[in-house]
């Protein structure tokens, strides 16, 4: 599923960032790499925001930026 689908305060894992360069390499230099834990923790309807935890770290990203980082709940 894709990271903007995500339900608020549950914990998923990033299976794969489909986003092309450079952007794909500005959300892994943010800590968004496979395997690492996220949690989505607020966003906006309006403004098309969502406020995120990646491992320890608190980004906000736009829509498009979500749309390409899938994800799947943790066990």
């Amino acid at each position: 599923m894709k990271l903007s689908e995500a339900k608020l305060n549950q914990s998923y894992t990033i299976t794969k960032i489909t986003a092309k360069a450079p952007l794909s390499y500005r959300l892994l230099s943010m800590g968004f790499s496979l395997g690492s834990p996220i949690t989505l923790l607020a966003m906006t309807i309006a403004k098309g925001t969502f406020d995120v935890r990646v491992e320890s770290t608190i980004v906000a990203l736009r829509k498009e930026e979500a749309e390409a980082i899938l994800i799947e709940q943790c066990a």
